[in-house]
């Protein structure tokens, strides 16, 4: 039965007593109205491609008139035409990847494998707790600027964590692109939060009193691995994973091992107290592989929950103990006490005060 599909046609049609029934148009050739059993009407397209029958689903009655529906009918009567097959481009749409399938190989095929245990744990908190929830949702090709720089907003009181978002969006998006899921990157040219410097600079008086402190804990052991933070002005992270092999007590001289992708290769360190700290380390107990393990460590340390060795970490309370109550726990000490230089290069004890320095 082919009639001129319109508003008032559709008004007289009569539903089936079982499944469904299509009515063709009489001009536009494989266009229809498709009504159910349960009187639900629907305009549709059948065309065939490569020898098979395809049916489309334009949209749904009264959502979709008649007049729209028939327009659409022509554009899509084109786009077949042409070459084109509107039923497997809505199937490609439907099954594209979302920004939930993005992090997800984001994680297992990037972070995990290119970065520090940290950095990706890190990347893995801000994506479960503040993008997924977001955007996990949406299709990684239909992602906007506008949706970024929303969530950026929202970010606004936490400058720091806002930039770090979104440069994880940028690295995730251009991923996306050499996998082939978008062909642009909506994070670009989006402006950066200002950030402020978060040095922490400890004064004459609390480096005694924190020396002081240290002094009189009963693990020795942890207490000199914060003496050789202080000494060396080394990362956290070089200092629990340091290795006796790494030291030569005999010439004083620490060579660091390479703990970060962008650090290519180690470079040494030299410093009397600290190698000092070290030797005193060295003769209190049995030389294990790293220098600063513990297998209990006390109240003023923690085990590292990294997939490292199990050392020393400095808490919170050891700043407590020396009075120092502004120093958060994930506070790492840094100070240029001596200065790094390559293998083979010389020390420089002329340096600024001791400070901490805040991780972001």
């Amino acid at each position: 039965m082919n009639v001129v599909i319109s508003q008032r046609s559709i008004k007289d049609l009569k539903a089936p007593r079982t499944g469904n029934r299509i009515i063709y148009d009489s001009q536009i050739r494989g266009f229809g109205v498709r009504v159910t059993a349960a009187e639900a009407i629907s305009f549709i397209l059948t065309y065939w491609i490569d020898g098979r029958q395809r049916r489309f689903t334009i949209g749904r009655h009264p959502e979709l008139t008649a007049s729209a529906a028939r327009a659409e009918a022509v554009q899509l009567r084109e786009l077949i035409r042409r070459g084109g097959d509107p039923l497997a481009e809505k199937r490609r749409r439907y099954a594209a990847p979302t920004m939930d399938d993005l992090a997800r190989d984001y994680l297992e095929r990037h972070a995990q494998i290119h970065k520090r245990a940290g950095a990706a744990k890190d990347d893995e908190g801000m994506l479960r707790n503040i993008v997924l929830p977001k955007l996990g949702k949406l299709k990684v090709v239909g992602v906007e600027r506008r949706d970024i720089e929303e969530l950026q907003h929202k970010l606004r009181d936490m400058p720091y964590r806002a930039n770090r978002v979104l440069a994880l969006l940028s690295k995730m998006m251009n991923l996306a692109i050499d996998w082939g899921w978008r062909t642009d990157n909506p994070c670009r040219r989006i402006p950066r939060f200002q950030e402020e410097k978060r040095d922490r600079w400890l004064s004459t008086e609390e480096l005694e009193r924190l020396c002081a402190a240290l002094d009189k804990h009963p693990n020795q052991v942890s207490a000199n691995a914060v003496r050789l933070l202080l000494l060396t002005g080394a990362r956290r992270g070089e200092v629990l994973s340091a290795r006796w092999e790494d030291f030569d007590l005999e010439r004083g001289i620490w060579t660091k091992r390479a703990i970060t992708q962008s650090r290519s290769a180690p470079s040494t360190c030299r410093s009397a107290p600290a190698l000092c700290s070290c030797s005193s380390t060295s003769k209190s107990r049995q030389r294990p592989r790293y220098c600063f393990r513990v297998k209990r460590p006390a109240s003023l340390c923690e085990k590292s929950k990294s997939s490292g060795p199990q050392c020393a970490k400095p808490r919170e309370s050891k700043m407590r103990a020396c009075t120092i109550s502004d120093i958060p726990t994930r506070a790492i000490w840094f100070p240029p006490v001596c200065r790094c230089r390559s293998s083979g290069g010389s020390s420089d004890t002329r340096s600024p005060k001791p400070r901490l320095v805040m991780l972001i």
